[in-house]
C-alpha cells in the first residue's frame, strides 16, 4: 500500500508527521490545519478533532503551526473559552470574525498563550478576554494588537516568561504588567498599554541584569499614577520616548532614558517611594504631584532632575548623581543627603539637606557638584540637632559658587545649643549674596523661638552663631537696640 502523500486536510503527510512528533497532541487537542471556508474557526474541517468548544477534559488547547507557516485564521465562535494557545511556526495571525465578546481565555492552566518559534500575531480586530493571561515566548515575538480586558483580581495582570518578546499595541484594561523573564514592548499610546490604576513588576530578583524588560516603542502608554517596581534583574526601558508614571520603587534595577523625559507622579501609597536602581541616559526626571519619591542609587543621567512638585511634594536625592543639574520650582521641596549637580532653587521652592523623607529631611550633608543659586522667594531649611557638621546639623555644600539672591533662611533647632556655638551651614568655592532681611552680623531666630544667632558671611561659607540677645540703650542715644551677644 502506497504511504499517502497528503492528509484529507490538504496538509504534506511528512509536515504533519513531523510536527505531531514534536508537539504531541492530546486527543482533545485541536491543532489548525485550515484554511477551508475562509479560515473561520467554526468550521470542523480546520481542525484536527474537530472545532474548539468549551471546557474539554484537560482544558481545550489550541496549536497553530504545525501544518505551516504564515497561516491566518478568524475566531468567529461566539463565547468560545479557550485554557491554551501555542504558536509553533512562525507568521500565524489570528483575527477576531465579531465574536461576543472575542476571545475569552479561563485561567484553568498555567499558562494562556505559548511562542515556540517566530514571530506570530493576534490581530487588532481580535480582543482578548481574560481572567488572566500568562505569556511564555521562550523565542520569538508575539504581537496582542487587540484590546485586553476582564483580568479578575486585583493584581491579576500580564504576566511573561521568556527571554522572547511580547508586544503590547491595544487599548488595556490591566491591573498589572509583570515579565519575570523577556521584553515586554509597549505600543499603545494615550495610556493604553497600562491605564490607572495599575503597577508594573519588573523582573523577579533571581535572575541576571536586564533578564526582564518593559520597552516603551511609543510615548505615553503607561498610566500617570502607575508604580513602576523593578527588581534586580529589571530594566524600564524609555528607548527615548516620554513617559509619565506613579513612582519608582525597588532594592535596585535600572531604568535608561535615552533622551526621553521620565516623569514621577508618585502618589501617598505608598506613603515614601523608595528606588535604588540606577537611572542612565541624557534625558530629564521630572517630579511632579503632592507624592514623595527617594532617589538611593548612583544615577548616570545627564539631562535636567526638574523637582515641580506641588501640595508638600518631595524629592529626596539620597544617591549620587551629579551629572544632573536640578531645578525646584516653587511649591516644591528637595531633600537629600546625596550628591547632585549645579543646584537653582526658584521663588516658592525649598531646598534642606538630610537623608529623612519628612521632618526637612532631618540634618545631613547635600553635596552640590556645581553652583549653588538660591533665588529671591527661594528658601533653605536648616535643621541643627547637634554640633557635628553634616551628621547632626545641616550642611549645604558645593565645590563651586554659592550665590545667596535674597532667599529665605529657615533656621530648626533641636536641642538647646550653648552660647557660643558656630555652625557652618554653607560652604563653596566662594560665596556672595545675603539671606533675605539677614545682613553681615545680623540676627536669625530659630523657627520655634528658642534661639538667636548671629550670622556672618565668609567668603567661602555662612557661619551661625548662638548668640544671646539683649536690650540695651547706646550712649548718647535716645532708643534702646537689641544686641545679639
Amino acid at each position: 500500500m502506497r504511504r499517502p502523500s497528503k492528509t484529507s486536510w490538504g496538509v504534506p503527510f511528512w509536515i504533519l508527521l513531523a510536527a505531531v512528533l514534536a508537539f504531541p497532541l492530546r486527543a482533545a487537542d485541536h491543532a489548525w490545519v485550515g484554511p477551508a471556508n475562509g479560515g473561520l474557526w467554526h468550521d470542523a474541517a480546520n481542525w484536527t478533532n474537530g472545532k474548539p468548544v468549551s471546557g474539554e477534559p484537560g482544558g481545550t488547547v489550541l496549536y497553530f503551526g504545525l501544518a505551516g507557516y504564515g497561516i491566518s485564521s478568524i475566531d468567529d465562535i461566539s463565547g468560545l473559552i479557550v485554557d491554551e494557545i501555542v504558536f509553533t511556526r512562525t507568521g500565524n495571525v489570528v483575527g477576531g470574525g465579531g465574536a461576543s465578546p472575542g476571545l475569552t481565555f479561563s485561567d484553568t492552566l498555567t499558562t494562556q498563550v505559548s511562542n515556540v518559534a517566530g514571530l506570530n500575531f493576534f490581530a487588532s480586530s481580535l480582543p482578548l478576554n481574560v481572567k488572566a493571561l500568562s505569556v511564555n515566548v521562550p523565542v520569538g515575538t508575539v504581537i496582542i494588537a487587540g484590546d485586553v480586558s476582564g483580568l479578575s483580581t486585583p493584581l491579576s495582570g500580564i504576566n511573561l516568561s521568556g527571554p522572547g518578546t511580547l508586544l503590547l499595541a491595544g487599548k488595556n484594561a490591566l491591573v498589572a504588567l509583570a515579565p519575570a523573564k523577556g521584553v515586554i514592548e509597549l505600543n499603545s499610546g494615550l495610556d493604553g498599554a497600562l491605564p490607572n490604576p495599575g503597577f508594573a513588576f519588573i523582573g523577579d530578583g533571581i535572575g541576571a541584569d536586564g533578564d526582564a524588560v518593559v520597552r516603551e516603542l511609543s510615548a505615553n502608554n503607561i498610566g500617570d499614577g502607575v508604580d513602576i517596581n523593578i527588581y534586580a534583574d529589571g530594566l524600564f526601558d524609555l528607548n527615548g520616548f516620554s513617559e509619565t508614571v506613579g513612582g519608582l520603587l525597588g532594592p535596585s534595577g535600572a531604568v535608561t532614558l535615552g533622551g526621553a523625559t521620565l516623569t514621577l507622579n508618585p502618589g501617598t501609597f505608598p506613603a515614601v517611594h523608595y528606588f535604588s536602581g540606577v537611572i542612565s541616559g541624557s534625558g530629564v526626571v521630572r517630579m511632579v504631584g503632592g507624592g514623595t519619591q527617594v532617589l538611593l542609587g548612583d544615577n548616570t543621567y545627564t539631562g535636567e532632575t526638574d523637582v515641580a512638585t506641588s501640595g508638600g511634594g518631595t524629592l529626596v536625592v539620597n544617591g549620587s548623581q551629579p551629572a544632573s543639574s536640578v531645578a525646584v520650582r516653587g511649591g516644591a521641596l528637595l531633600y537629600g543627603g546625596g550628591v547632585i549637580g549645579p543646584l537653582t532653587v526658584f521663588s516658592g521652592g525649598t531646598v534642606s539637606p538630610g537623608t529623612l523623607a519628612t521632618n526637612h529631611g532631618g540634618p545631613g550633608v547635600l553635596h552640590v557638584s556645581g553652583t549653588v543659586t538660591l533665588n529671591s522667594g527661594a528658601t533653605l531649611v536648616v535643621d541643627l540637632n547637634g554640633t557635628s557638621q553634616g551628621t547632626t546639623y545641616d550642611w549645604l555644600q558645593s565645590d563651586h559658587s554659592v550665590f545667596l539672591d535674597g532667599a529665605n533662611l529657615v533656621v530648626e533647632t533641636g536641642f538647646p545649643p550653648p552660647a557660643g556655638t558656630t555652625f557652618t551651614v554653607v560652604s563653596g568655592a566662594s560665596v556672595s549674596g545675603t539671606f533675605a532681611g539677614i545682613p553681615e552680623g545680623g540676627v536669625v531666630q530659630s523657627a520655634n523661638g528658642s534661639t538667636a544667632y548671629l550670622v556672618n558671611y565668609t567668603p567661602t561659607s555662612v557661619v551661625l552663631t548662638v548668640c544671646t540677645l539683649t536690650v540695651a540703650a547706646p550712649p548718647q542715644a535716645t532708643v534702646t537696640q537689641t544686641i545679639c551677644q
